[in-house]
């Protein structure tokens, strides 16, 4: 890691629920600036692909999106997470500075299969990035507000990274 670098302010949420549909749209915007639009973020010099993919309960915006700005729920289903919504404008930073971040590989079971993946984490600030590599190309997979209950495991995924 280099030398600390400031984050964005993140694209505070008002904690009044009845403006939470204007927010998404704010957090919209920016997911679209950051990775929709050209130029695309780039990981180790190749740029950072992100799915298009959207489903018919998405409302026209990208499962993706979603993802970023909500938070999985017991039952499966997701609820707005605000925490994560707000630094939505952080993920493309984060990326784009890893070298500023704690970063490293790790090797993660995913379909009965492993597949490399990159952490980068804004240990300072609390906020993880998660990016998987597939066949030469880098993906968005997801980002999140890092609780303390989940330092610990990212710790020791850490301890356990690929050289």
């Amino acid at each position: 890691m280099n030398a600390p670098v400031t984050l964005p302010e993140p694209i505070w949420f008002s904690d009044d629920w009845s403006e939470w549909a204007a927010f998404v749209d704010k957090y919209y915007e920016t997911f679209t600036q950051d990775f929709l639009t050209p130029p695309k973020p780039r990981f180790q010099g190749r740029p950072v692909l992100v799915s298009r993919f959207s489903g018919p309960e998405d409302e026209g915006k990208e499962a993706k999106f979603w993802h970023l700005i909500t938070k999985e729920h017991k039952d499966g289903g997701r609820d707005p997470d605000p925490n994560r919504a707000e630094r939505i404008n952080w993920i493309r930073f984060i990326i784009e500075n890893h070298q500023h971040f704690k970063t490293w590989k790790y090797l993660e079971a995913v379909k009965n299969k492993m597949e490399p993946r990159w952490y980068i984490w804004a240990e300072a600030d609390n906020f993880l990035v998660i990016i998987a590599e597939r066949d030469g190309l880098y993906h968005l997979i997801t980002s999140f507000w890092v609780e303390d209950w989940n330092k610990a495991k990212l710790n020791n995924k850490y301890d356990k990274r690929v050289p």
